[in-house]
């Protein structure tokens, strides 16, 4: 294996941490805005705190949908230089091809998560929780 080679598949490494980290962090900001909206009955009960909290998660999902295609962008092109590169030095057989995710998956997924999440807080005045003790 060439220096070349090994380094670019650190590249690619790198690159596939970015669209790791996108991830990791919406799913954090996600589940905190779920358990928030679920377990406060005074955002529940009031339209305006939703509206708050609704516009707010939009304006985040939107910005990290951005930059999660924005870095597989970059794992799609340098995995297709790693792929050139394995045939070129004869390593297919023994080294697979790499094979990243289209941007319309990830984004019809993220998409997905979004309007599910979305449509929580919009309606989670109709979330009914009961504060008994046992």
């Amino acid at each position: 294996m060439s220096d070349s080679f090994l380094k670019l598949i650190e590249i690619v490494q790198r690159q596939t941490e970015l669209v790791d980290k996108g991830w990791a962090y919406y799913s954090t900001v996600t589940l905190a805005v779920l358990g928030i909206v679920i377990g406060a009955d005074r955002i529940r009960a009031t339209k305006a705190l939703r509206f708050i909290v609704l516009g707010g998660y939009v304006v985040f999902a939107v910005g990290n949908l951005l930059a999660i295609l924005q870095a597989q962008t970059g794992a799609i092109r340098y995995a297709a230089l790693l792929n050139r590169q394995i045939t070129i030095e004869k390593l297919d057989g023994i080294i697979p091809f790499l094979n990243p995710f289209p941007l319309w998956e990830i984004a019809l997924f993220h998409l997905s998560i979004g309007l599910a999440v979305t449509l929580v807080i919009a309606f989670s005045n109709q979330i009914r929780i009961s504060h008994s003790k046992h």
